[in-house]
């Protein structure tokens, strides 16, 4: 839990025994509660922050492999789908662009994703 948050429980719970009717003071079984509300809210804190950690790893592997079956891509006849219609070319190179695997091709650049169908090596239509 940040210690921020600590220190702000920290403080209302003082706050709580100090302001409190010394006639009437704080139950044990109150107290404890509290005690195990923050306790449990630490486990979640900390459970969350392990699981954005699991994600991120997930994702960072998903486009490592993404990439990697991408760059397969080089020297290869594609069509990627755009928003103007379908666009033939040769894959250049391959990258990230706002961690989205792209394909190069020319001055363009489609996302991994709208690329429709890859064909053969790039040479052979020239007999190369």
């Amino acid at each position: 839990m940040g210690a921020a948050l600590q220190e702000q429980f920290m403080r209302i719970l003082l706050a709580q025994l100090q302001y409190q009717d010394p006639m009437s003071p704080m139950q044990d079984k109150d107290f404890f509660a509290q005690m195990a509300a923050f306790t449990t809210a630490t486990q979640v804190e900390s459970l969350n922050s392990k699981l954005d950690q699991a994600l991120q790893l997930m994702t960072d592997r998903y486009t490592t492999e993404e990439f990697v079956s991408a760059a397969r891509l080089i020297g290869r006849r594609f069509e990627a789908a755009t928003d103007k219609g379908a666009f033939s070319g040769v894959a250049e190179a391959v990258g990230l662009d706002g961690g989205v695997v792209v394909v190069k091709s020319g001055a363009l650049e489609f996302p991994l994703k709208d690329v429709l169908w890859v064909g053969g090596i790039a040479d052979e239509d020239r007999g190369v």
